[in-house]
Order: structure tokens, then sequence, then C-alpha cells
């Protein structure tokens, strides 16, 4: 038997035989992939959202949903912020008069990521949605506060208005319906704080004459409801009961309105009057005269009308120095060829008082009214010294 050279032959391995071997790599492989976060590009799982992948490695899957829902449980629930949240929180500030920064302030303690500036975005109506935890803290402490002291509209003479920061916005109505009851009773800032003192009110912080100047001004936008009701209780206070407050009719407008244009003015009216009643005062006067107040007390209505009338004959009373006036004066002066002084020099009975600087006044506009006994005189004796020049 012949022999054979070389290595023995061994058994073949067949292809068969290497699957096991390269299954339990793969799987262990495998293993060692799904026991770490698997590694998925962040595009990866927008486009499983989009729709744009239709399969997925079962690990990258279940390690996104899982993050997901982890992080879901610790992510404070949103809710949309409707017109009644807004409306409520609008309200509450308004009842209260506290303004968002002050819900920051201890003992408050807001939750986490709440500031002014998310709050007044919501005023502003500039987010939908919002915390629920944010909302809820914010409703809930300012309905937890105080109403703020509130004054009725009808002692503002409206039916309705605005606060801002607690405070009474002061609407061109409320202005007038102030200075109604200023003109009315005739008392000044000062005044009225004095009465309220006498009256055993006591005067709140903050609360002087030139506050309350500043409301009548127009320079006030606003004022503290406290400090509006004491005041408009002491004006009303002021108004006796037994003295009735009526309207002036348009005709009594009208009369005393050409008294005012005539140049009557209080100082001619109150000058030597013995008979004036009581509070009646110069701003009440130059109100009605004016036309800016229509209503008053029946007395000093009264009173005016026929004061008015007196003093409209008076020949010591004020007129205006109109330009027609004026033109008469200047032209019996070129027509005399006297100057004033001179023709005062030369005029017999002058009246007591009556200047030279005083008709120079007259003549340049420096002054708007004059007694009319002087102006007459004036003019009357200038006149007749032009005439007698010319014979």
């Amino acid at each position: 038997a012949g022999m054979c050279s070389g290595r023995p032959e061994g058994p073949k391995r067949s292809s068969e035989s290497r699957k096991p071997r390269e299954q339990a790599e793969t799987d262990a492989s495998q293993s060692r992939i799904t026991s770490r976060s698997p590694i998925t590009p962040v595009n990866r799982s927008a486009q499983w959202i989009k729709g744009d992948r239709k399969t997925a490695r079962r690990d990258q899957l279940d390690f996104v949903i899982s993050l997901w829902e982890r992080h879901a449980k610790h992510t404070p629930r949103r809710v949309s912020l409707t017109e009644d949240h807004l409306r409520e929180i609008k309200e509450q500030r308004r009842r209260t008069g506290v303004e968002p920064k002050a819900l920051f302030k201890s003992p408050f303690n807001p939750p986490e990521d709440l500031s002014v500036q998310l709050v007044q975005n919501w005023l502003q109506g500039a987010v939908k949605t919002v915390r629920e935890d944010h909302l809820n803290y914010v409703l809930s402490s300012w309905r937890g506060l105080s109403d703020v002291f509130q004054v009725d509209p009808a002692l503002l003479g409206v039916k309705e208005y605005d606060v801002v920061r607690g405070r009474v916005v002061l609407s061109s109505d409320i202005v007038k319906h102030l200075r109604d009851l200023r003109d009315i009773s005739g008392r000044s800032s000062t005044a009225i704080l004095k009465a309220a003192t006498q009256k055993g009110l006591s005067i709140p912080s903050g609360l002087n004459p030139a506050e309350i100047s500043r409301w009548f001004s127009g320079q006030a936008k606003t004022a503290s409801p406290r400090h509006l009701a004491l005041v408009i209780d002491v004006y009303e206070a002021l108004q006796d009961a037994n003295m009735e407050i009526t309207s002036l009719s348009e005709k009594d407008v009208g009369v005393l309105a050409d008294f005012h244009e005539r140049g009557i003015s209080a100082e001619d009216l109150l000058k030597e009057s013995v008979k004036t009643p009581a509070d009646l005062s110069a701003a009440m006067i130059n109100g009605l005269l004016s036309g800016r107040t229509k209503a008053g007390r029946k007395d000093h209505l009264n009173w005016l009308l026929a004061r008015c009338e007196t003093v409209s004959k008076l020949s010591s009373r004020r007129v205006p120095v109109t330009p027609e006036v004026i033109s008469r004066l200047e032209s019996a002066r070129a027509r005399s060829g006297v100057s004033q002084a001179k023709f005062l020099e030369r005029a017999r009975h002058v009246p007591s008082g009556l200047s030279a600087a005083m008709i120079s006044h007259w003549i340049n506009g420096y002054v708007a009214t004059a007694r009319k006994d002087w102006l007459d005189w004036t003019i009357t004796q200038w006149e007749a010294a032009a005439r007698n020049r010319g014979k």
C-alpha cells in the first residue's frame, strides 16, 4: 500500500457550522448597544413625527419615547390663557389696587420662572398659553387680597371711573364736577382743608392744598380715592341744606354775560356792598359772570343779579377801554394840540385820582378797563378843548 506524504486532512468546516458563532457575536454586539443610550440623530426623531421615515430601530424608538415621557412628567402643565382669565386678572388688579410687581414681594413666594414681565405680557395679549401653576399663583394671590378703598362714582359725578395702581383716574367729567363744587362753595383748596379740620376730620397723609389745586388745574392725572372722598364730603357738607342749589336759566346766563362784557367784575360788585351773602366769594362771582359756573345757591344768584343791575348804573364802575374809546382819545389829543399832561394842567375840576399817566395807559392799551366817570370826563373835556382851539 502506498503511503501519502503530508499532514493528515482534518474534517471540513461547513458554512452551517459558522452561523451559530457569527449569530452569537452579532447578538452580543446588539446587546452591548442596547445596554446604553442609543445614538439617535435629532433630525431622525423629527422624521418619525412627520412620517418621512416608516421604520426605525426598536432600541432607538424606545429610547426616544421613554425620554419624552420622563421629560413630560417633570414639565409643568400649560393651559390656554382665555379672555375670562384676563378679565378676572384686570378686575382683581382694579379691586385690590395691587400691581403685578407687588405679587413678587415677600410673603408671596412666586413659583420658579414666573416674573413681572411675564404677567405684563399676559395683560398685553402677547401670549396664548401659560403654565398652569403660574396662572393659579397669580389668581389666588390677587383673590386673597382685600379690597382697596373705593369711592362711590356718584360722589364723583360720574357713572363709572377707571383705577390705576389703586388711584382714581381724573377724567374730564370728574375734574368738571370738582370745579363745580369748588365754585359753588366758593372755598379754595386751603379753605376746604381748614373746614375739614374744624369738623374734626383727620386729614390723610399726603393730602394738602397743592394736591387739590392740581386736581382743579388738570395737572394731576390720578388721585387717591380716600383723598377725593374726604374733599368732596366736606364740599357737600358746606352746602347748607336750607339753602337751595339752583341752575341759572338761559336768560340769566345771558344777562350775567352781558354785565361781564360791560366790564363788571367781582371787585366792583363786592366793593361797598353791605349785604353780601355769607360764603359768597370773588371766585364764585367770577365763575358765574364768565359762564364757567351755571348753578349756585339761590340766595347767591338773586343777590348777584340785583347787585349787577345796581352797579351798572354807578358812574364809578369800571368799563372796557375799547378801540373806539382809544380812537376818540387820540383824536381829541391831536385836534386840541396838547398832551394829556398839559390838558390836565389847564382843565378845571379834574377828578381826584385821575392822572396823565393813567390817560396814557388808556391810549396805549396798557389797561383793559377804566372808571366810567373818569373816562367820560376826559373824553368830554378833551373834545371840548379841541373845539375851542378851532374858534
